[in-house]
């Protein structure tokens, strides 16, 4: 299945250590391979949730690490499954994995929603990470950047050159690590964050006023907008790609407040 997997024992000693793993710990590693990174995570006395969607590789963790009592082996696809049924037995989760490179995005936002998760300690594509943790202003802030940093406090710990794989990726790859915050919006006013992150990133040249007269659900009338923009301080002319993850929470609260909605 195109897979590369992590073989250097000192970047795998890394991770596991960066993770702050404590005993009983329960893990979650999606994509767990050969087993290299499960071993190390298993010689921390944490319990092991591992997904794997590769029947061979299924095939071959189950005959090595089946034994274990703290080893718990999910065969098929992780963004299919259950994740609260699977860990009813856990207050809360970490999840060490060197993730599968095509569903960083959709994994990210399974995990991230999870209100037992703890922290990610993850293998991504540098190129992601770097836009994980981009600042407001650059071509690689994104809706995804905003949706990281709305959840969790991210920040990228080291890279790992393609010569730590077997075979050797084509990019470069990151350790980032995501330590889940309290949601600093809830309800309708954190549906109209997003709602805004939305159209400001669909037209990423528009203004901000244009951008909001898009979301009509609100209800926000010339002299609202007004008012908004007057209460946040940020200039209408504004694009929102220049704003913070705290300027579109303070925003989203006014716009909550001038809505039909509140």
């Amino acid at each position: 299945m195109g897979q590369n997997f992590l073989t250097d024992r000192n970047i795998l000693r890394k991770i596991t250590d960066s993770a702050k793993i404590e005993e009983n710990d329960a893990i979650v590693e999606i994509g767990p391979g050969l087993g290299f990174l499960t071993w190390y995570l298993l010689d921390k006395n944490t319990r092991v949730y591992a997904f794997e969607k590769d029947k061979r590789l299924y095939k071959h963790l189950n005959s090595f690490y089946s034994s274990n009592p703290n080893f718990t082996l999910i065969e098929g696809d992780f963004l299919k499954m259950n994740l609260d049924e699977i860990l009813k037995n856990e207050k809360s989760f970490k999840v060490v994995s060197n993730l599968p490179y095509n569903i960083t995005s959709p994994a990210f936002e399974k995990l991230l929603k999870n209100n037992k998760l703890q922290s990610m300690t993850v293998t991504i594509q540098k190129e992601v990470a770097d836009r994980i943790v981009s600042p407001p202003a650059c071509k690689s802030y994104s809706s995804f950047t905003i949706f990281c940093g709305f959840y969790s406090e991210p920040k990228i710990l080291f890279n790992i050159t393609p010569g730590s794989f077997y075979p050797p990726p084509s990019v470069n790859s990151s350790v980032i690590q995501l330590v889940s915050h309290k949601k600093p919006l809830e309800g309708l006013k954190e549906k109209i964050f997003f709602d805004i992150v939305k159209a400001v990133f669909t037209n990423r040249r528009k203004t901000l006023r244009n951008n909001f007269k898009k979301l009509t659900q609100l209800g926000l009338t010339d002299e609202k907008l007004d008012e908004i923009f007057k209460q946040s301080g940020i200039k209408d002319s504004e694009r929102g790609e220049n704003l913070s993850i705290n300027q579109f929470k303070k925003i989203a609260e006014i716009v909550f407040e001038n809505s039909k909605l509140s």
